[in-house]
């Protein structure tokens, strides 16, 4: 096989033939600048692709279902586990916060509030898991078990209300 170095800026020119090249059996060199430096390569595809025989594709198979199901984990596939309002804690966080407060809720400054004890809820709840409008949601695979309930009872609502107090 021979080997051609080729600048990219006269590559991107000259596309078609480069690649014709490959096909011919030509390893080609994409250089850049003036050091020419190799950084890329165009090459007869064939060459690169390991080839399966009938005996291993089940193995094959197997081990690219496991690296989907990797890539779903590494990019966060998330599902919807539970909505706040299911578990009797009133329609949303900001219901919530308001029903806790009463009459006294416009003594407080409660978008600040509400964003604080959001934060508290999940700071509670396993890694990856978090409320998020009225919804929580967490990873699809290796699911964690979730007590929202019992995430909500651990957060010290009152010494957050007390921070967003506007008449203390």
């Amino acid at each position: 096989m021979s080997t051609k170095h080729i600048g990219i800026e006269q590559a991107r020119k000259t596309l078609g033939d480069l690649v014709r090249e490959a096909e011919a059996g030509t390893d080609i060199i994409l250089t850049r600048g003036n050091s020419r430096r190799p950084v890329a390569r165009i090459t007869l595809l064939e060459d690169t692709m390991p080839h399966l025989s009938h005996s291993n594709v089940e193995e094959s198979n197997r081990i690219v279902a496991e690296i989907d199901k990797q890539h779903e984990r590494e990019r966060g596939v998330e599902t919807l586990y539970s909505g706040w309002h299911r578990e009797g804690l009133g329609l949303s966080p900001e219901d919530y916060v308001a029903g806790a407060l009463g009459e006294r809720g416009d003594d407080y400054d409660i978008e600040p509030l509400v964003v604080e004890f959001r934060d508290a809820v999940n700071a509670e709840l396993p890694e990856g898991v978090s409320v998020r409008g009225d919804q929580v949601f967490g990873p699809e695979h290796d699911r964690p078990e979730v007590d929202l309930v019992e995430a909500v009872e651990a957060v010290d609502f009152w010494a957050i209300a007390a921070k967003h107090d506007r008449t203390a």
